[in-house]
């Protein structure tokens, strides 16, 4: 944008010195043949270095326009190669201790599974003493440890329901 605000401040100080040039004339009052012909000699030079000035600021305008079209090359590689690189090391951190988890957890599932057993037995225990005058039989004793040790085993050993990116409802 500079270029262009530079080149209207050349097209303006061009026309200005025409104008200056024009107006001196004009007071003179003097206008004969040599005078016109050194105004239009001065005229030609000042046309000239227009012409080169005006030259110059196209081609440091296309210079610009091609490192400005190399930069934003060179950021789409960079943009790119992010993209396709894979993720972060701290992403890959955080999988690989999500996987061991996961593995802790399963191995932990496990061991209750086996323990379902032990659970059954624990369980009529603490009912027979939390409830010591209520007298159970023991298949209703059985029924009810089964649904408590249930529950448990549920709570431990179902995952909670995730969504596609693995986060919680």
């Amino acid at each position: 944008m500079s270029i262009e605000t530079e080149a209207s401040r050349e097209r303006k100080s061009f026309l200005e010195r025409e104008r200056t040039m024009e107006v001196e004339r004009a007071k003179e009052g003097q206008e004969h043949q040599e005078g016109r012909e050194a105004a239009a000699m001065e005229r030609a030079d000042i046309l000239v270095r227009e012409v080169k000035n005006t030259k110059k600021q196209m081609q440091n305008i296309l210079l610009h326009v091609q490192d400005v079209l190399q930069a934003i090359r060179a950021l789409r590689g960079q943009l790119e190669l992010a993209e396709t690189a894979g993720d972060p090391m701290s992403i890959v951190r955080d999988k690989a201790h999500v996987a061991s988890l996961k593995a802790k957890l399963s191995t932990y599932q496990k061991e209750l599974r086996n323990m379902r057993g032990d659970l059954l037995r624990e369980q009529k225990q603490l009912l027979r003493e939390q409830n010591p005058v209520t007298m159970w039989t023991e298949a209703e004793l059985n029924s009810r440890a089964e649904r408590l040790v249930i529950q448990l085993l549920h709570e431990a050993i179902d995952e909670p329901r995730t969504d596609e990116t693995g986060r919680l409802p």
